[in-house]
């Protein structure tokens, strides 16, 4: 029988959520942006992949959705978005 919930802590997802957050950190203290809204777009993106272990389809789309369109919808972010 399935569980309803995956394993939250599997080693490869952690793994990709912390190499992802190392990423973006990176990125936002090698360009910095003067822009608030890129700085609090980042955040609000650091919040849903922390969040995905937990809510591993709905927050992972989201911040996939949020990272592409970061450049189009603010000045500044695509410094943090993923290619």
């Amino acid at each position: 029988m399935r569980a309803d919930h995956p394993k939250l802590w599997h080693p490869i997802r952690i793994t990709i959520v912390v190499i992802t957050v190392w990423w973006i950190l990176f990125c936002l203290l090698l360009a910095p942006t003067d822009n608030p809204a890129a700085i609090v777009w980042t955040i609000i993106e650091i919040a849903v992949l922390l969040l995905s272990p937990f809510f591993p389809k709905s927050m992972s789309l989201l911040f996939l959705i949020m990272s592409q369109s970061g450049p189009w919808l603010i000045p500044g972010a695509d410094v943090n978005s993923l290619p």
